[in-house]
């Protein structure tokens, strides 16, 4: 089972997936979508960043 994540950048939705089908979407590393969730991103973009909560897993 894998976590799923939903992904917004400012207001607007980007999507929901996994890590691997996020990092595909916006053509980034898997490691990238993780690091978009940790306090030091969200200081560095002063809240204008993407933002990505945590779903839970998906079967």
């Amino acid at each position: 089972m894998e976590k799923e994540y939903a992904v917004y950048h400012d207001d607007e939705f980007i999507g929901i997936g996994t890590t691997k089908e996020l990092s595909e979407l916006m053509n980034v590393m898997p490691r990238t979508i993780l690091f978009y969730r940790t306090n030091a991103y969200q200081k560095r973009s002063k809240g204008r960043g993407y933002i990505v909560i945590d779903l839970g897993e998906c079967e």
